[in-house]
C-alpha cells in the first residue's frame, strides 16, 4: 500500500479548517513546517486511518486517505469512529491489518532512532542541533550568563507590577477624559440649540411690538377718522391765539 494523498477535514487543533497532502511520492516524503502547523497530526491522522482505535478520545475527527495497492486505488474515510473503506470506487472490506496494540510499530521517531545508540551519539547531537535551528540548546543552558539566583528578576518584576498598575490608573484617567469629552459635545450641542432658540426669541419678540405698532396705528386712523374734515385747519397753536386775542380785548376795553 502506497499512501498517494491524505485529507484533513477535522481533527484536534484544526476543527475549523483543516489541510491535505497531494502528489505523494513512492519513496520518501518530507513535511516541514513551524510548530503547530500539522506535521504531528498529518502521522496520527494516517495511523488514526488504518487503526481508528488509536485516535478514541479525539474529536472531532474527520479524514480520508487514498492509497494505491495492487495498482487499484484504496480510499479510507473516518467519521469519528466510523470507518469506510472503498476500492476502485466500490465499498469494499477493511483490509486485514495487524492489530491496533502494534500500530506504534509502524512509527519511528527520532528518540526511537538513537535510544541506546553509543555509536551515533554525535549524529544524534547534530540532528537535535538542526531541529534547533542550528544551535546547541544543552550548551547554551549551561553558560554561566543563564545560570541566574533565585532573586533574579525580581527588581523586573516588581517594576512591572508598577508599570501596570500605572497603566491602569491612565486607563482609567483617559476612559474618564473620553466621558468628560462625549458630555462637552452634548453641552455644546445644547448651547447651539439655545443660541438658535435665543435668536428666534428675539425676532418673535420684535414680531409682536410690529403688530402692536400696527395695532396702534390702526386705532389712531380710526380715531381720527371720526374727526370733522376742517380740523385740518387747525395748526395747533389756536390756544394760545384764543388766549391773546382776550387779552387784546380786554385791553381794549
Amino acid at each position: 500500500m502506497k499512501l498517494r494523498k491524505l485529507l484533513i477535514q477535522r481533527m484536534p487543533g484544526f476543527e475549523e479548517k483543516g489541510f491535505e497532502l497531494v502528489d505523494l511520492s513512492d519513496q520518501l516524503n518530507v513535511i516541514t513546517g513551524p510548530n503547530a502547523s500539522g506535521k504531528t497530526t498529518a502521522c496520527r491522522a494516517i495511523q488514526g486511518l488504518l487503526w481508528p482505535e488509536t485516535l478514541s478520545g479525539f474529536t472531532p475527527v474527520s479524514l480520508a486517505g487514498e492509497w494505491v495497492e495492487d495498482g487499484e486505488p484504496l480510499r479510507v474515510d473516518l467519521e469519528g469512529s466510523k470507518s469506510s473503506w472503498q476500492r476502485d470506487g466500490l465499498p469494499s472490506e477493511i483490509l486485514p491489518l495487524p492489530g491496533p496494540h502494534l500500530a506504534q510499530c509502524f512509527t519511528v521517531t527520532i528518540d526511537d532512532l538513537f535510544a541506546g545508540s553509543q555509536t551515533d551519539d554525535d549524529l544524534a547531537a547534530r540532528i537535535a542541533r538542526e531541529m534547533a535551528g542550528g544551535y546547541d540548546l544543552t550548551a547554551v543552558r549551561n553558560l554561566d550568563a543563564f545560570k541566574l539566583s533565585r532573586t533574579h528578576g525580581r527588581k523586573e518584576l516588581k517594576e512591572l507590577e508598577n508599570t501596570k498598575k500605572e497603566m491602569g490608573r491612565i486607563t482609567t484617567e483617559q476612559q474618564a477624559l473620553r466621558t468628560e469629552e462625549e458630555e462637552l459635545g452634548i453641552l455644546e450641542e445644547q448651547e447651539k440649540e439655545a443660541r438658535t432658540a435665543q435668536a428666534r426669541l428675539g425676532t418673535l419678540k420684535d414680531a409682536r411690538d410690529l403688530i402692536n405698532v400696527r395695532d396702534n396705528i390702526s386705532e389712531a386712523q380710526h380715531v381720527h377718522g371720526d374727526f370733522p374734515k376742517s380740523i385740518e385747519l387747525l395748526l395747533g397753536d389756536e390756544a394760545q391765539k384764543l388766549e391773546q386775542i382776550r387779552d387784546d380785548l380786554d385791553e381794549a376795553a
